[in-house]
């Protein structure tokens, strides 16, 4: 109690010294400056830093039971990465993006699914985050059915994903995804670009590999015979795709 009482006080200071302010959310500051907010951030060590991420997460938690956690889900994500808790992080912010796409609100749902895929991402590599982060990157690609993928984010999205699918052994997954990459290029860059031509020669190689004889090595001699006249003889993207015409 007399801990209450003396936060109750220190936050009523800091609201008459015009530093913070009362937010519509119950029991919920925020600081008047973006400027203050981040000099006091950063004046607090690392490791106390996470310990206080951490006990901050827990209240929320305590205080909103489990089947309140959607509405905080985004507050609970955020404070779990700071506490280096990457695990409940990615959980949080996947719940985060399920609640926004139940109110068709794309564009922040792509955000929170970016977020826990970055969380998967800084974990240690296993076959079961690789499986999460491709599940969530489904997700995270279901408003592109109305709004085609088009900026270099989003399409770097595809490559991993295309990336992590074959490193578990789904070459299909991996060519429909190249062919989504490959699809984009076509529509937005002109022939010569070399990611463009990257790209047919991925997927070129890939279908190699599924039995598609005929189809992977005309997309692998165009996107040769393209980049040969751009790009030196001894450039990796050449050696790589002459390898996968002679082979």
């Amino acid at each position: 109690e007399s801990f209450k009482v003396e936060v109750e006080a220190q936050l009523d200071a800091m609201t008459k010294e015009d530093l913070i302010y009362r937010a519509d959310t119950a029991a919920t500051f925020r600081f008047k400056h973006g400027l203050t907010r981040e000099v006091v951030y950063e004046s607090v060590l690392i490791a106390e830093r996470k310990l206080l991420h951490g006990r901050v997460a827990q209240v929320i938690e305590q205080m909103t039971g489990a089947e309140d956690n959607m509405q905080t889900a985004e507050a609970l994500a955020y404070h779990y990465r700071g506490s280096g808790d990457l695990a409940r992080a990615a959980q949080y912010a996947e719940l985060a993006g399920d609640r926004a796409m139940t109110v068709s609100a794309l564009d922040r749902a792509c955000d929170h699914y970016l977020v826990a895929m970055n969380a998967l991402d800084a974990m240690p590599v296993s076959t079961e985050t690789r499986r999460k982060w491709l599940a969530i990157s489904a997700k995270w690609g279901l408003p592109f059915v109305f709004s085609p993928v088009q900026s270099d984010s989003k399409l770097q999205v595809l490559h991993m994903a295309a990336r992590y699918a074959d490193e578990l052994g789904d070459v299909e997954g991996a060519r429909d995804l190249l062919a989504k990459v490959y699809a984009v290029y076509s529509r937005t860059r002109l022939p010569s670009d070399l990611d463009l031509q990257r790209a047919r020669i991925n997927l070129g190689t890939t279908l190699k590999r599924l039995g598609d004889v005929d189809a992977a090595v005309r997309l692998t001699r165009e996107g040769h015979d393209a980049l040969l006249a751009v790009l030196p003889t001894d450039h990796p993207d050449l050696i790589r795709a002459q390898y996968s015409l002679a082979t």
